[in-house]
């Protein structure tokens, strides 16, 4: 694949994770629901803010930049498929989720993911 190609496939790529994004759920943070989240869990294609994926990386999950990250094909897909309603209805289908309130209580978020994932 030419140069030229590679950029244009990875800049349709990035649209597509820019789209996957701007759904609502999307727009939080999965754990903590701090707005704007820069990161994606790509153990369970989860948006996430930067406290919560230090502390999943800490489970070593793995965690990319949306804006840092060059995504394949096959994760885009899922991320696609994927995000946080998905996960919300696959994690919690017989509970009423809320996201922890503050982020500040790292201890939360840490036993949130523990008991979680």
């Amino acid at each position: 694949m030419s140069r030229k190609s590679q950029l244009k496939l990875q800049e349709n790529l990035s649209l597509r994770i820019n789209k996957a994004r701007r759904f609502p759920a999307n727009k939080l943070c999965f754990i903590c629901g701090e707005k704007g989240p820069q990161n994606i869990c790509l153990n369970f294609y989860t948006f996430i803010c930067m406290k919560c994926s230090g502390i999943h990386r800490e489970f070593n999950h793995r965690i990319a930049g949306i804006s840092m990250t060059n995504f394949n094909e096959q994760q885009v897909e899922a991320i696609e498929k994927g995000g946080n309603l998905a996960a919300q209805q696959h994690y919690f289908i017989t509970s009423s989720y809320q996201p922890i309130s503050s982020p500040s209580k790292e201890h939360q978020i840490r036993q949130f993911i523990k008991d979680v994932f």
